[in-house]
């Protein structure tokens, strides 16, 4: 068996560390533009609108907007990365065959939301069977790459044919969703 993906080597989520870091410094300098009595200036048919009623921004929308980001770009994926690494040996389940079939689907809807305009979204999803069993993920869409969610991450090609020992865990975070921590190929 030839290791194709193993969450132990997968690499560190260096955008999550870095974002970390450069939200501690824009919050410093939010507090600092704060306690200098500072304030964003609103473009002028804003500036109509709210007129004399107007604080600034700064004071709650900017930390806001960097405390959203902190969590979905920064925390999220380091916190999913230790939960995954200290998985329990009785949590994962091993699943052996052959895989009967790969597929990567595309669904497009129209985007309603405001000033979408005639904008389309796709959802890509992507996965394998394996006997009754399937492994599926939306694509693009990974929490962390604490376990294999695009089939290129795999370092052998998964096909139909292929016989695979897959090491995966049940992610009741994210609504039962089967989740690869580990994928051995047998290789030919």
């Amino acid at each position: 068996m030839v290791l194709a993906y193993d969450s132990a080597n997968a690499p560190a989520e260096g955008t999550a560390i870095l974002f970390l870091s450069l939200f501690t410094l824009l919050l410093t300098a939010c507090a600092l533009w704060h306690a200098a009595g500072w304030r964003i200036p609103l473009p002028a048919p804003l500036a109509r609108i709210f007129g004399p009623h107007y604080k600034g921004l700064v004071p709650w929308i900017l930390p806001v907007a960097l405390l959203y980001g902190l969590v979905s770009l920064g925390v999220a994926p380091l916190l999913d990365r230790a939960r995954v690494g200290h998985l329990e040996a009785e949590d994962l389940e091993v699943s052996q065959g052959t895989i009967g079939r790969v597929w990567e689907t595309r669904q497009g809807t129209r985007d309603t939301r405001l000033y979408a305009g005639r904008a389309k979204r796709t959802r890509i999803v992507e996965g394998f069977s394996l006997g009754d069993e399937s492994f599926s993920w939306p694509k693009a869409r990974c929490l962390s790459a604490a376990t294999l969610c695009a089939l290129s991450d795999s370092a052998v090609p998964l096909h139909a044919g292929l016989r695979v020992k897959v090491t995966w865990f049940r992610d009741t975070l994210a609504f039962g969703r089967r989740r690869i921590v580990r994928l051995e190929v047998e290789h030919h």
